[in-house]
């Protein structure tokens, strides 16, 4: 009988936790989905002549944007070639 109850106990747990772990990723998965959406924008907005701030914290101005590599301005007549993910926003006009 001990042995019954030991089962039907750990079958309980196992569900439990089955359904938490389910919940968690779940969170996780639309956490995730919200942090990238703003990302997702400003990749469909960049285009050639944007002033743009990098992560690295440099500002600049796109040049030429191939699929993943964009080249940015920093400095008259010196571009850079870095990551479309490098850049974190981009700057109005002021």
């Amino acid at each position: 009988m001990d042995l019954k109850l030991f089962f039907d106990v750990s079958l309980i747990l196992a569900i439990n936790a089955a359904i938490l772990f389910a919940i968690y990723m779940l969170i996780s998965f639309l956490r995730l989905k919200k942090r990238k959406q703003p990302f997702e924008e400003l990749h469909q907005k960049l285009s050639v002549g944007n002033n743009v701030l990098l992560a690295s914290g440099l500002y600049g101005k796109v040049t030429d944007i191939k699929n993943d590599v964009v080249m940015v301005e920093i400095a008259p007549k010196i571009n850079v070639k870095v990551s479309r993910f490098a850049i974190q926003t981009i700057v109005e006009d002021q």
